[in-house]
C-alpha cells in the first residue's frame, strides 16, 4: 500500500488525531484535530506539544504522562478552555505507537468534541426537572382545588339555608 493511501485514511477519519514522538514533539495532526483545537496550518510541525498545545496544557499533560505508562488511558474526558473561546468538552483515548520491532515510538491521541452531546444531555436533565416541577404543581393545584370546591359548595348551601331559601 502507498503512503498516500494511509494519509487519506488519516485525513478522512471523523475524530481528531494527534501523534507525538518519545520526546513529546508533535509529529502529525489531522484536519479534524486542527479544527477542534483551533490550530493553524503553519503552527503544526515538529514542535513540542507544550508549545503547540499551549492553550490546552491538560491535553499535553495527558499525552506526556502516557509515555511514562505501561498502558495509557483507554478513555478520558476533559473540559478545555482556550483564551477567547467558550468551555468545551473533549473525550478520547490514547494508544502507544509501536515500530516494526515492537519498540514504542510515541503516542497517538484519538479524540472528539463532545460539547454538543454534553449540552444536549444537560438540556434533557433540565427538561426532566421542569417536567417533575410541572407534575408537582399540577398535583398541588388539584389538592388545593378539591377542598376549595367543597368549601364553596358548603358556603352556597349555608347561604341558602340562612336566607331561608332551601329549594
Amino acid at each position: 500500500m502507498q503512503p498516500d493511501f494511509y494519509r487519506e485514511i488519516f485525513d478522512s477519519l471523523r475524530c481528531g488525531i494527534l501523534t507525538i514522538d518519545e520526546e513529546g514533539s508533535v509529529t502529525t495532526v489531522n484536519q479534524v484535530a486542527k479544527q477542534i483545537l483551533d490550530l493553524e496550518e503553519g503552527q503544526v510541525g515538529h514542535v513540542h506539544c507544550r508549545q503547540l498545545l499551549a492553550d490546552y496544557p491538560e491535553i499535553c499533560r495527558i499525552l506526556l504522562d502516557s509515555l511514562r505508562m505501561e498502558n495509557p488511558p483507554s478513555r478520558f474526558e476533559l473540559d478545555i478552555k482556550a483564551p477567547g473561546r467558550s468551555k468545551r468538552v473533549i473525550g478520547g483515548s490514547i494508544s502507544h505507537v509501536r515500530g516494526t520491532r515492537g519498540r514504542r515510538d510515541g503516542a497517538v491521541l484519538f479524540f472528539k468534541d463532545l460539547t454538543t452531546i454534553e449540552q444536549g444531555e444537560e438540556q434533557e436533565r433540565l427538561k426532566d426537572r421542569l417536567a417533575a416541577l410541572g407534575h408537582m404543581a399540577a398535583g398541588l393545584a388539584h389538592e388545593i382545588r378539591n377542598p376549595l370546591g367543597n368549601i364553596g359548595t358548603t358556603a352556597t348551601l349555608l347561604k341558602r339555608k340562612l336566607s331561608g331559601n332551601d329549594s
